[in-house]
C-alpha cells in the first residue's frame, strides 16, 4: 500500500515525516469515506494529527474541538466515531498509542463536541431527514433524547423506564454502497410498525427506534426481526435488531450514541 509506514511497533522519537505521514493517511482514509473535505474539516483534521504527536497531552481537548467542527459542517455522529477510530488505528500503526482517543472520557468529550456543533442547527432541513431513507438522522434522536429526559426529570420520573431504543441493523451480505436499496425496505417497515410519534432514525446500515417501553416491546421486535428477514427485498442482506436500554444520565446521551454507531 502507498501509506504504509516503515516503522515497527515501538515508541520513537517524533520526526517531520512522522507527522506528515499520519496527517496525510488520516486527510485520505476522511477522502474515502466522505469525498472532497471542506477547508474547516481538513484543517481540522491537520490539527488534532498535529496535537495527537507532539502535544499529547491535549489530545482530549483538540478531539472535542474537532468533533464540534465535523457536527457543524453537519457531520453524523456515526461518521466522527468513524473518523476517531480509523486514527486511532493510524497512530497505532506508527508504533505511537492512541491514549486519549479510545475509552470512556475520549467517547464522552467527542460525542460532547459533536453536540455542541451539530444540535444548533438541529431545524435546518437537511440536517433532519437522512436522504435515502427519509427518516430523522441522528442529530434529531439526540435533541429527542434530551428533550425526554428534561420532560422525565421535570415528572421525577426515571427515562429508562419510560423510553428504550430499539437497534435495528441491516448490512447487505456481499458488501454494498451507501445507498443500499435495503435500507429503503427496513425504513419502509420501521415506519408501519412504529406509527404512534416515535422517533425513527437512520444512521448508516444502523436504525434506531426510541419507543416506548412496554412489556410486549420485546415480543414486537422478534416478529418485526422475523418479518424482515422474510422480506425478499432483504434475501441478500443480514438483519439484526434488538433493544437497548438508555442510558442512566441525561450528560451520557452523546457518548451513549457514539458507542452505538
Amino acid at each position: 500500500m502507498a501509506n504504509e509506514h516503515p516503522a515497527g511497533q515501538h515508541r520513537r522519537a517524533v520526526t517531520t515525516d512522522d507527522t506528515a505521514w499520519l496527517r496525510s493517511a488520516f486527510h485520505e482514509a476522511l477522502v474515502e469515506r466522505v469525498g472532497v473535505l471542506p477547508d474547516d474539516v481538513a484543517a481540522a483534521a491537520a490539527r488534532l494529527v498535529a496535537t495527537c504527536v507532539h502535544r499529547p497531552e491535549r489530545r482530549t481537548a483538540e478531539l472535542t474541538r474537532f468533533a464540534s467542527t465535523l457536527g457543524d459542517m453537519g457531520w453524523d455522529l456515526g461518521v466522527v466515531a468513524e473518523a476517531v477510530r480509523r486514527l486511532a488505528e493510524l497512530l497505532q500503526r506508527s508504533g505511537r498509542r492512541a491514549m486519549g482517543l479510545v475509552g470512556f472520557e475520549a467517547g464522552l468529550m467527542a460525542g460532547r463536541g459533536w453536540a455542541n456543533g451539530y444540535l444548533p442547527s438541529i431545524h435546518e432541513t437537511d440536517t433532519c431527514t437522512d436522504a435515502l431513507t427519509g427518516l430523522s438522522t441522528i442529530g434529531v434522536l439526540a435533541w429527542r433524547l434530551h428533550q425526554v429526559y428534561d420532560q422525565c426529570a421535570a415528572l421525577e420520573v426515571d427515562a429508562r423506564k419510560v423510553f428504550t431504543l430499539v437497534m435495528v441493523e441491516v448490512v447487505p451480505t456481499h458488501g454494498g454502497a451507501d445507498r443500499d436499496p435495503g435500507r429503503v425496505a427496513v425504513a419502509e417497515s420501521l415506519r408501519r410498525r412504529f406509527r404512534s410519534g416515535e422517533t425513527v432514525t437512520a444512521a448508516g446500515h444502523r436504525m434506531l427506534v426510541l419507543a416506548s417501553s412496554t412489556q410486549d416491546l420485546e415480543d414486537e421486535v422478534e416478529v418485526l426481526l422475523h418479518a424482515l428477514r422474510c422480506d425478499p427485498d432483504l434475501a441478500d442482506h443480514t438483519v439484526l435488531a434488538w433493544v437497548e436500554d438508555l442510558p442512566e444520565h441525561e450528560a451520557q446521551i452523546e457518548r451513549y450514541l457514539f458507542d452505538l454507531l
